[in-house]
């Protein structure tokens, strides 16, 4: 099995490029989405990091970007132009991961849907407070996946027999009860007045919004599985692409002709670390292709949503060598300003900062010496 040099599990488009997380160490990244080439940003000021925690959804807005943490602690917020980070407490980290179902934002506005809570979080950008609205949903329990279509965001409880729609716009929701209980479902999406509904081992359910019929359109795997099979499913060229969680395959179908295919479109050395992850989780898109984080593989994956073209590209971190440097001055930095170190448990952290450790006029002089390296290799990421 092949080691990725990193892996990430979201990402989000800023200035035209890839932003994520090295969930490997912690470290935020750019990506040039054209040929992969990579550099480790210099660390924001105030960035914490966490332990065994990683990003979830992240979405950038007016020149920030805005992220939650699978533990649920926290919105982060990274201000991309002062390089600095800020902590909104959420208090939603009922899990060690997978504590949302939906970050979504209207005008400056954003809802943070929990997975385990019968409220929705309401962050306003503008003076950055937080509202929480309570009960808007008559059950109590879990959602088990959520999507959007256009000022609908579509939410399907644990149950599996009601599917809400909640209204960004005029903050209003409509209960819907479907006639078949849909068990385990991994995604969903709204495509042509209907709601696809995949569940965790490949049945694919279609909801008609109009005449709110429901039936079983298409089976991708097998229905009684030990592993989850699938976990993602997207609408490119009239056709529905369905990735793969523990199941081997990425599987496409045709909405004109209803029939399937598998792709085996894959790059030679293509391989998947073996971590226990599911293979494809976080995604992001522009108005022309869908850009699937690195869980997994040794390769990030591009869509064309036109045609459903996939395109494999192999990234090359240019500053690889610095990981110990910004994991080292990080915590040193921490150590200078504030009296104690804050130790985080990843590969190579404690041994990038005993590097720095030596004395106060060291650690600065290797401080500048990184910060023009991280510049340099940014430039050329383009």
């Amino acid at each position: 099995m092949m080691k990725a040099d990193f892996l990430f599990s979201n990402c989000v488009l800023v200035n035209s490029q890839l932003f994520f997380v090295d969930t490997q160490s912690g470290l935020p990244a750019i990506m040039n989405s054209q040929n992969g080439k990579a550099a480790y940003c210099e660390v924001f000021r105030d960035y914490i990091l966490r332990a065994g925690d990683s990003i979830d959804f992240m979405e950038e807005f007016g020149g920030n970007v805005y992220a939650l943490e699978t533990a649920g602690d926290y919105l982060v917020i990274f201000e991309w132009d002062e390089r600095q980070c800020s902590y909104i407490p959420l208090n939603c980290n009922n899990h060690k991961w997978g504590n949302f179902v939906a970050f979504e934002r209207y005008d400056s506005v954003f809802y943070i849907f929990p997975k385990y809570e019968n409220k929705i979080i309401v962050f306003h950008t503008e003076e950055g407070e937080i509202e929480e609205v309570a009960d808007r949903f008559d059950e109590t329990g879990e959602m088990q996946c959520a999507c959007r279509d256009g000022n609908n965001v579509w939410l399907l409880t644990k149950e599996g027999d009601i599917l809400y729609s909640f209204n960004l716009e005029e903050r209003r929701q409509t209960r819907y009860i479907l006639r078949t209980r849909i068990e385990d479902c991994a995604d969903c999406i709204v495509v042509g007045g209907s709601v696809y509904l995949l569940n965790n081992f490949g049945i694919l359910y279609q909801w008609n919004i109009g005449s709110e019929e429901i039936q079983v359109i298409n089976t991708f795997g097998k229905k009684h599985l030990k592993e989850k099979e699938v976990c993602r499913i997207i609408n490119a060229g009239n056709r529905l692409f369905v990735l793969p969680s523990f199941g081997k395959d990425i599987k496409i179908l045709d909405l004109r002709t209803s029939e399937m295919e598998i792709c085996h479109k894959y790059p030679s050395d293509f391989s998947y670390c073996d971590i226990g992850w599911s293979k494809y989780y976080g995604h992001c898109e522009d108005e022309s292709f869908y850009y699937f984080a690195m869980r997994r593989a040794n390769y990030f994956l591009k869509i064309r949503k036109t045609d459903g073209e996939f395109t494999w590209i192999k990234p090359k971190i240019l500053n690889g060598e610095c990981r110990g440097k910004l994991l080292g001055a990080f915590a040193v930095k921490q150590y200078l300003e504030e009296g104690e170190g804050l130790f985080c448990e990843r590969q190579g952290y404690l041994e990038g900062m005993l590097k720095h450790m030596p004395n106060r006029s060291e650690h600065n002089r290797e401080k500048t010496d990184i910060g023009r390296r991280i510049y340099n290799e940014g430039k050329k990421v383009k």
